[in-house]
């Protein structure tokens, strides 16, 4: 079947939602794929992907006029609309194309509160609707009131380029004294608790003196949290990174200890599955879809998000015990090998597409009896 796949931005912008619809537009390249970007650059998407891309550069005329002249040459047979905020082209896509199939892929907190009437109304009408973990199609079905036969649970995956890379790398002398965190620093960073990860470690100094935390990471939040760190006294012992290359960000996995992110508001948390591919107990909080992807004292220690002292109290515990690091590190592992790859990832979103052909099928089979 083909895809036409809506996103606001995916190669211009790094981050948990521009990397699935990424692997969302290789997945479905099997049955041809044509991705429609509204925010990207012409100039970031890839060269060998410029016949499959169309990118408006942030232009709302040019991405209008380009869905329709796409719908009329492609005729797709599903389309991918990628973000909530898109769900406005989907009158478009009925009226050009009234055959094709309508999929909306959803994530986290922009359907966790009730979306606009209007919004909320094509939502409904969806031919399906996908999304990353259970506790968003929790609350999506509640809050949005929508069938939850309509929900499929297509969870991301780790970049194989990184699964590659972590199983490729050796084990190195692990001494329990770095501290990890990956997370953007933008006006969420209150959500994400780097502020409260940086209070946790300060607890931690007298009994790991050599502790260092190194953050990787950046946003509009980044220099008030170099502040902070400076005003608690951990200039010499958190080092912020800023956004790091590939080969980099796999280096910093490499090097550490633990990893320690106590967010309130994951819908996934993609980089728990990394920090978990590279071994890597992980100190997480415990609301939100986060158990989901790390299972408590398997994979790692989940705790109050808000909780400082019982962070630091999870932390310590971690920090010295190897042996639990390196058994929840291969537990963690093995874990995302059985779940998050991309293979995984493929099977599941082809899986939906393939069942609404399947569907469609039926219906013809209907009409014609």
């Amino acid at each position: 079947m083909k895809s036409l796949v809506l996103n606001l931005g995916c190669w211009s912008e790094t981050g948990g939602i521009e990397t699935y619809v990424r692997d969302a537009h290789q997945a479905l390249a099997d049955g041809g794929v044509h991705t429609l970007s509204l925010w990207d650059d012409p100039r970031d998407v890839p060269e060998s992907e410029r016949g499959r891309v169309t990118a408006c550069a942030r232009s709302k005329l040019r991405f209008l006029q380009h869905l329709r002249a796409l719908l009329r040459r492609e005729k797709p047979d599903v389309v991918w609309v990628g973000h909530a905020l898109l769900l406005a082209t989907t009158p478009v896509i009925r009226a050009l194309c009234p055959n094709a199939r309508i999929v909306v892929l959803t994530y986290g907190l922009e359907v966790w509160k009730p979306l606009p009437l209007a919004a909320r109304a094509l939502l409904r009408r969806a031919d399906a609707i996908v999304t990353i973990s259970e506790h968003t199609r929790a609350r999506m079905v509640k809050v949005q009131d929508i069938e939850s036969s309509l929900v499929s649970l297509v969870p991301p995956a780790v970049d194989s380029r990184m699964v590659s890379a972590a199983l490729g790398t050796a084990n190195r002398d692990r001494r329990g004294n770095r501290l990890l965190t990956v997370t953007r620093l933008g006006f969420d960073a209150a959500e994400k608790g780097v502020s409260r990860a940086m209070r946790a470690a300060l607890e931690l100094i007298d009994a790991h003196p050599h502790l260092r935390y190194t953050i990787v990471g950046d946003g509009e939040q980044r220099e008030a949290l170099e502040h902070e760190a400076s005003t608690l006294g951990l200039d010499d012992r958190v080092e912020f990174l800023g956004r790091v290359s590939t080969r980099e960000l796999w280096k910093a996995y490499a090097q550490a200890d633990v990893f320690v992110l106590p967010s309130a508001g994951e819908g996934f948390g993609i980089v728990f599955a990394e920090a978990m591919l590279w071994e890597l107990p992980v100190v997480a909080g415990n609301a939100d879809a986060t158990p989901e992807v790390v299972p408590d004292g398997e994979a790692g220690l989940l705790v109050a998000p808000h909780d400082v002292h019982g962070m630091a109290s999870a932390l310590h515990g971690l920090l010295g015990a190897r042996m639990l690091r390196d058994e929840m590190g291969r537990a963690g592992r093995a874990r995302v090998l059985a779940t998050f790859t991309f293979e995984h990832f493929a099977d599941r979103l082809r899986r939906v597409r393939d069942g609404l052909a399947s569907s469609s099928a039926t219906v013809g089979d209907e009409g014609h009896a």
